[in-house]
């Protein structure tokens, strides 16, 4: 891939990752949208010719759904998210100040990774009042639908601490490389942060497990989560520009939010029916 970026300067260069990153995102995306659909309705007693709608019958189905095995996703998750942009770091397109994950303040003998004391409390401050904030609206939202007897979004996630840990982390270095480009592009933080986010956003819209998910208070949570932290996380970075802040809020409210496996719950029951 190298060989074929030479033609690019560094900011084409730059815009080529992120460009096959989003596509490879949308591709596989679908795909994985496929094979749990089809996985589901095969499990729970479909009948053989829906379960060949898609004119590549049902031996083609279950050699995907045997390939993609859960530790097979997570490879690929951890190739995506973090391969994707250590590859462009190497390649010498992503400065650790581009990413949030250092500051520019070396020299002096307070910073800590290139950011200064003061920034530090202030941006921890920062954190503490985004935390806080989230859970303002959490607790908000669940009043209002109690009081409307609507039934509230449950914000609970599936699955080990580590899992939930790990995912964050892939989040924020993912969000952290969208928003890089742009950045660089315009020279301007501001305006390339919200260019950044924009595009996390297009992505999410584009996966059909989204919409999937937000059809029920049961399985909203988790999309809604993620989304809200996106834009809580656009406007740490836009205060802060320390990714380690960001990171270690989206850390510590992703691993306070353990619970049910409702998501996968409330999927294969519909499906059923």
């Amino acid at each position: 891939m190298n060989d074929w970026l030479v033609g690019f300067d560094y900011e084409g260069q730059l815009a080529a990752w992120i460009v096959a990153s989003f596509l490879l995102y949308a591709i596989a995306t679908q795909l994985a949208w496929h094979v749990r659909w089809y996985s589901a309705r095969d499990e729970f007693g479909a009948d053989e010719h829906s379960l060949q709608d898609d004119g590549l019958g049902q031996p083609y189905e279950r050699s995907w759904h045997y390939l993609f095995t859960p530790w097979v996703e997570e490879a690929l998750r951890f190739a995506y998210y973090l391969g994707i942009p250590f590859l462009a770091a190497v390649s010498g397109l992503l400065g650790a100040d581009l990413l949030g994950i250092a500051g520019t303040a070396w020299a002096d003998e307070q910073s800590v990774q290139g950011f200064l004391w003061e920034d530090w409390t202030q941006g921890a401050g920062l954190a503490a009042a985004t935390m806080m904030a989230m859970a303002g609206a959490w607790f908000a939202g669940r009043l209002i639908s109690r009081r409307n007897q609507v039934q509230p979004v449950t914000v609970a996630f599936s699955g080990p601490l580590w899992h939930r840990l790990l995912h964050a982390i892939y989040d924020q270095v993912h969000w952290a490389f969208y928003r890089s480009g742009p950045i660089l592009w315009s020279g301007d933080v501001y305006w390339g942060t919200f260019a950044g986010l924009a595009l996390v956003l297009v992505e999410a819209a584009i996966n059909p497990a989204l919409w999937w998910a937000l059809k029920s208070p049961e399985t909203a949570g988790p999309p809604l989560f993620r989304l809200g932290m996106a834009v809580v996380s656009t406007l740490l970075f836009l205060a802060t520009q320390n990714l380690w802040l960001t990171l270690g809020v989206h850390l510590i409210l992703a691993g306070s939010l353990g619970g049910s496996d409702a998501s996968r719950y409330s999927f294969v029951e519909e499906t059923a029916d």
